[in-house]
């Protein structure tokens, strides 16, 4: 059995963690509720409820708490992240834009941003967007090959043929 301190927040939110690495969902989300409950600005306990939630496929629940924990937190970039990547699922391609926008002014060297941004322009039929993401998460990372996969089929996407068939030959080079 796993202890806490009742009335503490912080103990809640232990708890929840321990649960949530054996595996129990459930009491870990009872767990971080009751902390959200005790201290309704816990952005951390909001963050780590809401990756449970989309455990669960209850996207609509992880979509608010990353958005309360980005509200008590903005600088939390995983959340922003997050949110991001469940309005891609759900098609939702401005607000996607929007959250890994957000990740990027905070985290501006991580070149995953930039491939999710750019696949999500991709998505849109942004091409010329998705191209310049993708040449950007290149820079950062010059092994990336699924930034190249993704950069070569905007190409295509626009008919630019040449410049698909360069980032097709440069990823046969980098395997």
């Amino acid at each position: 059995m796993i202890t806490h301190k009742p009335n503490n927040a912080k103990s809640y939110y232990n708890r929840g963690n321990a649960y949530r690495d054996e595996v129990d969902f459930d009491k870990a989300i009872a767990d971080y509720t009751k902390a959200i409950e005790l201290k309704p600005d816990y952005a951390e306990a909001y963050y780590n409820r809401g990756k449970l939630y989309v455990e669960y496929d209850a996207y609509g629940n992880a979509i608010e708490d990353f958005s309360m924990a980005i509200k008590f937190a903005p600088e939390y970039s995983d959340a922003h992240g997050y949110r991001a990547d469940l309005y891609r699922y759900k098609g939702e391609y401005d607000k996607a834009i929007e959250g890994y926008s957000m990740e990027i002014e905070l985290r501006p060297d991580d070149p995953d941003i930039y491939y999710d941004r750019g696949a999500t322009y991709g998505a849109k039929g942004e091409y010329d967007k998705a191209i310049e993401d993708f040449s950007e998460a290149i820079e950062l990372n010059p092994g990336f090959t699924e930034a190249y996969v993704k950069r070569a089929m905007a190409y295509l996407g626009m008919d630019k043929l040449e410049s698909a068939i360069q980032d097709f030959d440069k990823i046969s080079e980098l395997k």
